[in-house]
């Protein structure tokens, strides 16, 4: 892809195209043959996002949004001078369609590799209609409302706790903004770190975590700010939540403080509960992908595997094996017929 330089910093986002739906929704297990995979260049970190139709995907590119179909091929090119670089240091750096499919959000920043203004805006799929501002801070953690707006971020990306828990940057709060021209107002604000902000599918609440020096927890709070509470907490490392599509439970990758401390699937109940481990195995520390149907839970581990369980539980299944891949990034296109990930060698560690 013209503009990619150091390879090393690249993967691939990788549609995989799996059996159309069985009678009840489910999905059938994919072969995963290299005739059934789209490869797509993609910057690290970042995620390609389907469309509503589930027709095209959103691929953050090198000043660019590629929008390409479920062939692979570039239908179109999204470009603008808003639309700026989607590479680290941004790990929040995305793309979200809004939910009529006519729109495409973005989060940018303005500088290659050393920025502090961050860039939000809007383009039309057509590429025209191209409108954007700065935030004028570093962003942490963002998520879109289903609509498309409002957005909610957290401006904690530059933010370091110095020895004697003095703050350095900006104050890890979260922010909401309406509207492409609205003025930001302060959601929540901690003493803590938050990260990792998410809308439920009907945008009418979030999902966040505060991080302590040696534990974090999940959160959970309407849009407006009000009625926060924790979901669950004592949880050790990175987590990643993600809503069930009916709204009513939370998958959740993570370490706890029992057992072997290492990463596995959970299972809690939308409005807390019991935190509840539905597979032994380890999995990789990244955001589960639910299909859309609510009917599997889809996960990727340290055997290149990308691996599909129920709720419960039950029903354990491998869709695809990529040995000596380390995949993340699972997104089930609407429909529910492919799955796209991003996938690339495993760093060595030596």
């Amino acid at each position: 892809m013209p503009g990619i330089r150091v390879l090393a910093s690249v993967s691939l986002a990788t549609v995989l195209t799996v059996a159309a739906a069985a009678p009840g929704g489910s999905a059938q297990e994919a072969a995963g043959s290299g005739a059934d995979k789209i490869r797509l260049p993609l910057f690290e970190g970042d995620n390609a996002v389907w469309s509503p139709d589930s027709q095209q995907i959103a691929v953050p590119e090198f000043k660019s949004i590629g929008l390409r179909g479920t062939d692979g091929r570039v239908q179109r090119r999204l470009r603008g001078t808003g639309i700026e670089y989607f590479g680290f240091p941004c790990e929040s750096c995305s793309v979200a369609w809004t939910d009529a499919g006519t729109r495409v959000q973005f989060l940018s920043h303005e500088e290659q590799y050393e920025s502090d203004d961050w860039v939000v805006g809007s383009v039309a799929v057509d590429g025209s209609g191209e409108q954007h501002r700065s935030l004028g801070v570093p962003i942490g953690g963002a998520t879109w409302a289903p609509s498309g707006w409002p957005l909610i971020y957290i401006p904690n990306a530059r933010t370091i706790t110095g020895v004697h828990g003095t703050r350095v940057g900006p104050s890890p709060d979260l922010w909401r903004l309406d509207s492409l021209h609205g003025k930001p107002r302060k959601l929540i604000e901690s003493r803590v770190e938050e990260d990792d902000p998410l809308f439920s599918p009907d945008g009418t609440a979030i999902t966040f975590m505060r991080e302590r020096e040696r534990s974090s927890s999940l959160w959970r709070a309407s849009p407006d700010g009000t009625r926060v509470r924790r979901l669950v907490g004592n949880l050790l490392g990175p987590s990643a939540a993600q809503w069930s599509p009916d709204g009513q439970s939370i998958a959740l990758s993570t370490f706890s403080r029992k057992g072997d401390r290492r990463c596995h699937l959970y299972v809690l109940p939308a409005e807390g509960g019991r935190l509840r481990q539905i597979v032994a195995e380890e999995i990789l520390t990244d955001r589960p992908a639910w299909s859309p149907d609510g009917r599997w839970i889809t996960f990727s581990n340290y055997d290149g595997e990308i691996r599909k369980v129920r709720p419960d539980g039950t029903g354990l299944q491998t869709i695809a094996r990529l040995p000596g891949k380390e995949i993340r990034g699972l997104g089930w296109s609407p429909d529910g017929r492919r799955l796209a990930y991003t996938a690339r060698v495993f760093p060595r560690s030596d």
